[in-house]
């Protein structure tokens, strides 16, 4: 994961939906790291941001959520497997090459305690995700 903070360039993470994003993708079996050079560690999640290259190194999926300036988006696009930008800062690519396309379901927002000081409640969250990643089409003909 990509920027932890509510908004760009601070180290405040009241408020951010990183931390629930974090919490489901836990739930799910996920192994989340994170890399925010805005906050250096998530202690009710024991998380510690780590260096970028270490975070981009074994991941499946990169997810931006917080784009803080100062990092190279687009150089990280073109050298992971997949990325879900959740900022719109990657140029989109054709789908003829390496891409991901995803899908996310919502349920609608509840008027319930969370919502109404502004908090996030699980429902109002992604709830699920299909990532398919479309290789480009090779040149050499099939043998």
């Amino acid at each position: 994961m990509l920027g932890v903070s509510y908004k760009p360039g601070v180290g405040d993470v009241r408020e951010s939906p990183a931390l629930k994003i974090i919490e489901l993708l836990r739930e799910l079996g996920a192994d989340v790291a994170y890399h925010d050079p805005y906050v250096a560690a998530l202690e009710a999640l024991e998380l510690r941001s780590t260096p970028l290259e270490e975070t981009l190194a074994d991941a499946d999926l990169v997810l931006i959520v917080t784009a803080h300036p100062g990092i190279d988006y687009e150089a990280i696009a073109s050298r992971v497997a997949c990325v879900l930008d959740l900022r719109g800062v990657v140029t989109p690519v054709s789908a003829d090459s390496r891409s991901c396309a995803c899908e996310f379901g919502r349920r609608p927002a509840r008027a319930g305690p969370a919502h109404r000081r502004g908090g996030v409640d699980r429902e109002d969250v992604v709830i699920g995700a299909h990532v398919t990643i479309h290789d480009a089409p090779s040149s050499a003909p099939d043998a």
